[in-house]
């Protein structure tokens, strides 16, 4: 059982688990392979939000037919400035490989966790569940919920 798994089922939360495997890659491949428009599913972004002279480390959840805009997520979350992680920052600082990085499999606490505001109110979402090739699909509500993400516009 992934850790996400564990935290929804903490949480008492409904999910469902869809388990491609690495074959499928990025936001609109999963979309396509989810049967579900793109907006639908979320990329968990690594960002670095610069604060007071120091880097505070977030995870976004950004639909994937969007870009993140950068300057408005510095404001939204308090900060100067931010800067998306590289590859090999993302997968250290999560310890997850790129493409099965999951607001849900992190330790809770080591990031902030911010969600697109137009990403709510959606009936279903689906994240990565922490592995690469495989999501979860629940609410954007009980994601946000069980993952402690505050809105951003």
């Amino acid at each position: 059982m992934l850790q996400s798994e564990r935290v929804l089922k903490a949480a008492k939360v409904a999910y469902s688990l869809h388990d491609f495997g690495q074959q499928v890659a990025g936001g609109a491949q999963m979309a396509e392979a989810l049967g579900v428009a793109p907006e639908l599913v979320l990329r968990t972004l690594v960002v670095a939000v610069k604060r007071g002279g120091r880097e505070k480390r977030a995870l976004v959840l950004q639909p994937s037919d969007a870009e993140l805009d950068l300057k408005s997520f510095a404001r939204a979350a308090g900060g100067e400035s931010a800067r998306l992680a590289a590859r090999e920052q993302a997968e250290s600082w999560t310890g997850l490989k790129l493409g099965g990085i999951g607001p849900l499999s992190v330790p809770k606490g080591r990031f902030e966790v911010w969600i697109a505001r137009r990403a709510l109110g959606r009936e279903r979402v689906f994240v990565s569940a922490g592995r690469p090739g495989v999501d979860l699909g629940l609410t954007p509500e009980d994601l946000a919920a069980a993952s402690g993400a505050k809105a951003f516009p």
